[in-house]
Formats: C-alpha cells, structure tokens, sequence
C-alpha cells in the first residue's frame, strides 16, 4: 500500500503542477491579443478559480459514484484534450480585441470557453485519487489533508518552473504541448487495463493532429517570448512619407517605431519631442549624462550617441531579450557611451552610488500594463537625488484626458516633487476628445526659457526640417503646471498623488482599454 500511496502523491502532485502551469500560461497566451491589462488577469484567476470550485464539488459526487481508476483515466484525457483545445480556440481572441461588445464581459466570455475545461477537468482528479487512495475511513481527514497538501506543492512547483523556466526555454505553445502530452500519457495509463484503448486513441489522435495544424504549428505572432514579453517585428510601411521600417511590439503594442535615420530618427512625435528638447539644452559637443527608464527600441540612446559625441547613456531595460534582439535584429551598435542595466528600473535606481543625470527620460508606460512602482511619489523622488540642479524629468504617459485620473494623478505626483512642471499635449485637440492620447511631461526646477525652447530643433531629423512651422509650433506647444485652466481640468478628474502604498494606476485606465481596445 505504502508504494501505491506515493504514486497517488505522485498523480496529485502532477495535476496541481499542470493547473497552475495553464494558469500562468494562459495570461501569456492572450497578451498578444488583447494585451495585460486588469482585465486580462482578473478574468483569467477568476476563470480558473471558478474551474477548480466547480471541479472539486462535482469531482467529489463522481468519486463517490464512480471510484475507479478508469475514470481517474478518462478525467485526465479531457483535460488533455481540453489543454490542446485552449490552442485551438486562441486564435478567436482576435475577435475579443476588435469586438463592439463590452471588452471587460468579452475578455470573460473567451476566458471561459478557452480556459474553464482545463481547470474543470484537472480538478475533478483530485477528489477521486483522495477516494482511490482511502483504505480506512479514520484516516479519512489525513488522507484528505496530504493529498490536497501534495496537490498544492505541485502547484507551487508549477508557478516557480513556469516563470523562471518554462516560459523563457520552450515558449507558451511547445509548454501548452508538454502538458497535453503529459496527462494523456497518465490518463491511458489509467486505462490501460480492459479497456477498449484503439477507439479513444484514434480519437486523441485526430484531435492532437488538428491542435498541431490550427495551434502549435500556425505562424506564431511572436519572434521570441521571454520571461517578460511576447516581442513581435513587423514591418511598417507608411506611403505618405515613404518610410519603411520594424515596429518592435512588446505584447500587443508596437512600442518603437524604428525607421534608418536618414529617413526618421525618432519614428514617434513624443521622442522627436524628446529630441528637440536635447536640441534645447545641449549643444552638440556638451558633456552630460541621460538616464531611460525603459529600452524598448532604443530610439533615443540611438540619437544621442549619433549626434552627441561626448554624451553618456544608461539605459534601464528590464528585459534582457529586447536588448539583445536591438543588437542583432534592429541595427543597435555597442558604445562605450552606452550602458544597459537589465533590471527593473526601481531596483536599478535604488543601487545607483554617486551617479547624476542632467536628463532622465521615463518611456516605459503604455495604456494597456502600467508598471505602478515606476509612477509614484516615493519613485520620483528616488530618481531626483539623482538628477544635476537643473536636471529636467521627462515621461510620456497616455490616458484619455478628458476625465483622466492617471492624467491628472500623474501631474498631481509630478508637481509634489519638482517646483515646475510642463505639459506637452503633442497636438491642439487633445482634451475634449474620447480617444487616447499620448502625453509628455517636462518637470524640473528650473524654468524653461520660451524664446531658447521655440527656436530649438532636434539635431539632424529630415522630417522635422521638412514639416511645416504650425506642425513645430504644435509639437513644440506646452501649458505650465501653475496654469489655471489646467489646474482646474485636474481638479475636475479627482486626483490623487500616487505613492506606493496607493496607485490604482490599472483602473484609472480601465477605461482606456474598454474605449479602445
């Protein structure tokens, strides 16, 4: 009996390792579609919770009524053919993300048909393997406590090898694959004993077959997963101005657009923005230091050690992957004027000794995964005991501002820290609108001199000598932090200084993501 108990563990233990190994997955799996946003994870940990509640209750009707190792077997098998049908559904997530319909309720209606089986089936298992394992019924209350015990250092061992293993060597697919193989192997080990075996293997086949065809060998949208993003390149073609270039995209957002600098530098009006503020504050042969928080395409180190030959940069990128695909895909040459530190930029920051910044540009937001840590009171003030005297705080970030409490938050935080603060809206209709908007923040505590700032041009950019003087202008134009009628637009938006203990920033946007996505 004694080696049969340790193999009931052993079953246990593989079903809590595969449950959580899909849970994790799953996040990773529709990040492409529909991005990371609250919703996403909700939905998903709601999902699964709900699969396991039900699971377990039904689970244990049917080890009641059906205690055999048969139908251990055929309950693994549906959760094989369930994990393999989860790559077959993905694609329709597609729909969730361009559908009209509510996308917080559409988000949780695809959840559901791709993600509930799974979860369902892996927890009818451990109901029946607790009864197949009972020999005394006083011994039923440790029994039961082992085996859900067991059953939770599985899923444990599950959550730590997915993300520090799993994910960044094999990808999602080949994982998604791995535990479809596992559970048929132990489901027909369970029905290896009288059972007609040909017809249930005809059928696991035909459907392995078509899981391969329509999931795990369909174009993937990824180049490379890593431990943090699904990181696509795609081409770009824009004809109105002939530029052909990759957008690096982290998940479901193209975040750099990348184009041979002859054509354009900075790819994005925020980074010509930031471009033409180097052309404000530095002469072409300065000595200063930058600060990034956040790689992505490396747009901006790219320019400032083309066109400022005595010039350093340090780049915070907390993945290493995007760096190396910028170096071997995307053209980024190494520089001794360049350092990239692979870590999250608040721990990065946190090590830094004596080092001073006379620019730091904050560029890892996007609408859909906002790093909160990275926004808060407690953050800002980390990065300014690093920064010169006149050392200016530079971030773009983007909300809807018409009632945007992460817009308004965001210069709420902003101006607790720094005497000035400007904000660049990038085009004249920026408030009364419901879509959403890129936004740049210059703060310092040090004016910006208005006459030096509209005759400032970013150094050798062919579109910008090209555009016409109202573009400039537009680009160019800002509203100080102590005007009144921005003052008042944040008042109306109810904000908040964002400190660590206290960032909502995932539900501020929330409807961002329910507007536009």
């Amino acid at each position: 009996m004694s080696g049969q108990k340790y193999f009931y563990y052993a079953i246990i233990f593989t079903s809590g390792f595969c449950l959580m190994v899909m849970e994790l997955v799953a996040v990773r799996l529709v990040a492409p579609y529909v991005g990371l946003s609250i919703y996403v994870w909700t939905s998903i940990i709601g999902i699964f919770l709900l699969g396991i509640i039900l699971g377990n209750w039904i689970g244990g009707r049917l080890a009641d009524k059906y205690p055999t190792t048969k139908a251990c077997g055929i309950f693994f098998i549906l959760a094989a053919l369930s994990a393999a049908a989860a790559l077959i559904v993905l694609p329709a997530w597609q729909v969730a993300s361009r559908t009209s319909f509510f996308i917080p309720l559409s988000i949780l209606f695809f959840s559901f048909i791709t993600f509930f089986p799974v979860a369902f089936f892996l927890s009818l298992i451990t109901p029946l393997v607790i009864k197949l394992s009972l020999d005394d019924i006083a011994k039923t209350g440790r029994v039961a406590g082992n085996m859900y015990s067991v059953n939770g250092v599985g899923s444990i061992v599950g959550t730590l090898a997915t993300g520090f293993l799993l994910i960044p060597f094999l990808g999602t697919k080949n994982i998604v694959l791995g535990i479809f193989l596992i559970l048929i192997v132990i489901g027909f080990f369970f029905l290896s004993k009288g059972y007609v075996q040909a017809r249930v293997f005809s059928l696991i086949l035909v459907i392995t077959i078509t899981a391969g065809f329509l999931g795990v060998w369909q174009k993937d949208i990824c180049f490379v997963e890593s431990q943090y993003y699904c990181i696509g390149l795609d081409k770009i073609e824009l004809n109105d101005l002939k530029r052909v270039g990759v957008g690096l995209r982290l998940d479901k957002l193209i975040h750099s657009h990348i184009y041979p600098p002859e054509v354009d530098p900075f790819g994005d009006n925020y980074t010509r923005l930031f471009g033409t503020f180097m052309g404000y504050k530095f002469n072409q042969q300065d000595s200063f230091n930058v600060l990034m928080i956040g790689g992505g395409g490396y747009v901006m180190a790219r320019h400032i050690l083309v066109n400022y030959p005595n010039a350093t940069v340090t780049v915070l990128e907390i993945d290493p992957k995007v760096t190396q695909i910028n170096f071997e895909k995307l053209g980024l040459a190494p520089s001794e004027r360049m350092i990239t530190i692979n870590q999250d930029a608040r721990v990065a920051i946190s090590n830094f000794k004596e080092e001073k910044f006379d620019i730091v540009f904050a560029d890892a937001f996007n609408d859909l995964t906002v790093p909160f840590h990275l926004t808060t009171k407690e953050m800002i003030l980390t990065v300014k005991k690093h920064m010169t005297e006149d050392g200016v705080y530079a971030m773009n970030f983007v909300d809807i501002p018409a009632g945007g409490r992460f817009f308004a938050s965001n210069i709420a935080t902003v101006s607790s820290v720094f005497a000035q603060g400007y904000l660049f809206p990038l085009k004249k209709e920026w408030y009364n609108t419901l879509s959403r908007e890129t936004l740049v923040i210059f703060a310092s505590d040090t004016q910006i001199d208005e006459q030096k700032w509209m005759a400032a041009a970013p150094l050798n950019d062919p579109l910008w000598s090209k555009a016409p003087e109202t573009s400039r202008v537009e680009l160019k134009s800002y509203i100080s932090f102590q005007d009144e009628s921005l003052k008042n637009m944040v008042k109306e938006s109810n904000p908040i200084v964002l400190r660590d203990d206290y960032a909502p920033v995932e539900n501020m946007l929330a409807k961002v993501y329910r507007l536009n996505y």
